[in-house]
C-alpha cells in the first residue's frame, strides 16, 4: 500500500529536524520487538486534492507498546499510482 517513492517523517518536541525513513521501513518489524504492541487510529479529517489524485488524511494514531500509551498526531498523503491508492508521505509528531 506504499509508494515506491514514499517518504515518511518522524518527529517530537525534543528534535530540532524530524527523523527522515523511507519505502524500506519496517514499523510492524519495530513494533514486535516488543511483547505486546498495537496500533490504532482516530481520523479527524479526510481531504482530497490535486483533481482528485491526492488525499490527505489527518489524525491521532496511538501505538501501545506493553501497556504504555505513545499518542502522535500524523498527517498522510495518499495518491493514486495506477488507479490504486498508495501511501506517498507521512508526517508523525509524538505528542509526549
Amino acid at each position: 500500500m506504499m509508494s515506491e517513492i514514499y517518504k515518511g517523517y518522524w518527529a517530537h518536541s525534543g528534535l530540532a529536524e524530524p527523523d527522515v525513513y523511507d519505502y524500506d521501513y519496517d514499523l510492524d518489524g519495530v513494533l514486535s520487538q516488543y511483547k505486546h504492541a498495537e496500533k490504532s487510529f482516530k481520523m479527524l479529517t479526510a481531504t482530497l486534492r490535486q483533481d482528485g489524485e491526492e488525499y490527505v488524511v489527518m489524525g491521532t494514531e496511538t501505538n501501545l507498546v506493553d501497556g504504555a500509551p505513545f499518542p502522535v498526531k500524523c498527517m498522510f498523503i495518499f495518491t493514486k499510482e495506477a488507479g490504486e491508492w498508495k501511501l506517498l508521505r507521512e508526517n508523525i509528531e509524538l505528542e509526549r
